[in-house]
């Protein structure tokens, strides 16, 4: 069901081709879901999930990407970061991003379009 609702916002504002702009859809749409879930206060928002077949990990991979997203200020900062590949927004979005200076470094740079992706996500993967 979700992946219904995913195909059908990115194909409804974007065609079939699948932009940046629709993972972050997406996420603001899981994020709202969280948010009246938990209204509940028994941490049904995972069950939820994983009963419309959706992979728990790749949820909150999307919220976060989504909430840092939000959190620049910056349009073009926000654009850019919303064009990068998705694969790199999500590093970009995980605590562990700024968990060294390299990787505070590689993030910094990153926001700011100075540094290639492929490094960039050399760089911020996990070890």
């Amino acid at each position: 069901m979700l992946k219904k609702i995913f195909r059908n916002v990115y194909r409804r504002n974007y065609g079939d081709f699948v932009t940046g702009k629709a993972y972050t859809e997406l996420g603001r749409e899981l994020k709202e879901a969280q948010d009246e879930l938990a209204k509940n206060g028994y941490g049904c928002f995972q069950s939820w999930i994983e009963s419309v077949g959706f992979k728990r990990n790749k949820a909150y991979d999307l919220i976060r990407r989504y909430e840092t997203i939000v959190r620049i200020s910056d349009e073009q900062k926000r654009d850019l970061l919303e064009d990068l590949p998705v694969s790199l927004t999500y590093e970009i979005a995980k605590p562990s991003a700024e968990a060294t200076p390299a990787k505070a470094q590689a993030k910094a740079e990153v926001l700011a379009g100075e540094i290639d992706t492929g490094k960039a996500e050399f760089l911020l993967r996990p070890f």
